[in-house]
C-alpha cells in the first residue's frame, strides 16, 4: 500500500473511533454510572449545558450522579457526523439525540444536540469537550405544544 492510502485508512479509523463515541456515550448514561459517564472524558474534558461549563472528571461525575439517580433513561442518537480538525487525532462531531426519561414522580422526554471534540490518538477515544444543546426537555403531561 502506498503512505497515501495508509493515511487515508488511518484518517478513516480515528473518525470512526469518534463516530463510535457518540454511542458509547448514550448508552453509558443509559446504565447510570457517574464515575463511568466521566471516564468517557479526559482527565481535563469539560462538559457544556445551559447552565454553565463543567471542567475535569470529578465536576462530570458530580453533575451526573445528581442527573442519572432514580431514573431509567433511554437515549437515541442520530445524524452523527464527523468533522476534521486541524489535528489529525482530534475529530469533531455532532449529532442530534432524543431521549425519554422514566422516573419516581414522572415520565419525560427531550431531544436536542450534542457537538463533541474527541481525542481519537489511542484505541479507546476520550471526549475533550462535548456541549449538550437541548432543544426540548417536557413531560408526558406538559408536552411540547408550541
Amino acid at each position: 500500500m502506498t503512505d497515501d492510502l495508509h493515511a487515508r485508512i488511518d484518517r478513516l479509523e480515528r473518525h470512526e473511533l469518534a463516530r463510535s463515541m457518540a454511542a458509547a456515550y448514550a448508552v453509558t448514561v443509559d446504565e447510570g454510572d457517574p464515575a463511568r459517564i466521566a471516564a468517557l472524558f479526559a482527565p481535563d474534558g469539560t462538559l457544556t449545558i445551559p447552565s454553565g461549563t463543567l471542567q475535569g472528571r470529578e465536576e462530570i461525575a458530580a453533575f451526573y450522579a445528581e442527573r442519572v439517580a432514580d431514573a431509567d433513561r433511554r437515549h437515541f442518537v442520530t445524524n452523527v457526523a464527523t468533522h476534521a480538525t486541524d489535528s489529525a487525532t482530534t475529530i469533531s462531531v455532532s449529532a442530534y439525540f432524543l431521549y425519554t426519561s422514566r422516573e419516581p414522580d414522572r415520565s419525560a422526554l427531550g431531544w436536542g444536540r450534542y457537538d463533541d471534540l474527541i481525542d481519537a490518538s489511542r484505541t479507546t477515544p476520550l471526549l475533550l469537550a462535548k456541549t449538550i444543546t437541548p432543544a426540548v426537555f417536557t413531560d408526558l403531561e406538559e408536552g411540547w405544544p408550541s
